[in-house]
């Protein structure tokens, strides 16, 4: 099979097709953490424009002449971001449960580095008092010596 320059073309043209393809597609498949946010941030967005419409049709109603056919257009586009907001929240609960709540490493390390300082304080604390050799003599009465048992 002889390559010629048609077929060098051709072979270039698919390869620029399928990385397009590729970087749609790794584009498209976002984590959930970014769908969850950029669902709320449309449902932010959507529901401002929404109060704003409303308040313009309330304004509006209470004139002696109402525009109607503004404030039936004014409706319908609020009527749009509400089915918006809802297709936003719906989106946001499809994808909570693919988001795992994660506690970083330096959180939990910090925690058990709390909890040795914390005990080495109660120790140098019962060290000091005294009170760890009132405990120690306590102990000594139940634990059995080597030449009793």
């Amino acid at each position: 099979m002889f390559l010629t320059a048609q077929t060098v073309s051709n072979v270039r043209k698919a390869n620029k097709y399928a990385l397009a393809a590729a970087i749609v597609l790794a584009a498209s498949a976002c984590s959930s953490e970014r769908v969850i946010a950029r669902s709320s941030n449309e449902i932010v967005a959507n529901a401002t424009s929404s109060r704003g419409r409303f308040v313009w049709i309330a304004d509006e109603s209470q004139k002696p002449q109402p525009n109607l056919p503004a404030i039936t257009t004014t409706a319908q586009e609020g009527i749009a971001e509400q089915s918006s907001i809802i297709e936003s929240a719906a989106q946001i609960i499809y994808n909570l449960p693919g988001v795992r709540d994660v506690t970083p490493f330096w959180a939990e390390l910090l925690v058990w580095a709390l909890i040795a300082v914390s005990c080495a304080g109660v120790v140098i604390i019962l060290i000091q008092t005294g009170i760890a050799r009132v405990v120690g003599r306590l102990v000594a009465r139940w634990v059995p010596r080597g030449d009793n048992a």
